[in-house]
């Protein structure tokens, strides 16, 4: 994987994927919205200025810093980890290794 800037198709996809992952962090593991809208809307925003390497590593360390925050039990984790590998692979059309 290069290190470019999304173009503005792929920014759209992974706007939709980061809404997707929001809601499920809130749907289904009930964690604290404030806590899930923030990082969401700091990804967001990364995606801007960040090459496509560089968001997904900051992607995984934000992601791990929620889940770590919402003290989830580690069934929970396996099965947060594998949702986003999944929305995000579709995005960046790319193997995450999440676990």
């Amino acid at each position: 994987m290069d290190n470019t800037p999304f173009t503005a198709e792929e920014k759209t996809y992974v706007l939709s994927g980061l809404n997707e992952i929001k809601q499920y962090l809130l749907t289904a593991h009930k964690l604290d919205p404030a806590l899930v809208e923030g990082h969401i809307k700091y990804l967001v925003e990364s995606s801007d200025r960040l090459g496509r390497k560089d968001w997904k590593n900051l992607l995984l360390a934000t992601i791990v810093s929620v889940v770590m925050s919402g003290a989830l039990p580690s069934e929970s984790v396996r099965e947060v980890f594998m949702f986003i590998g999944t929305v995000l692979s579709r995005i960046l059309k790319t193997q995450l290794l999440l676990i």
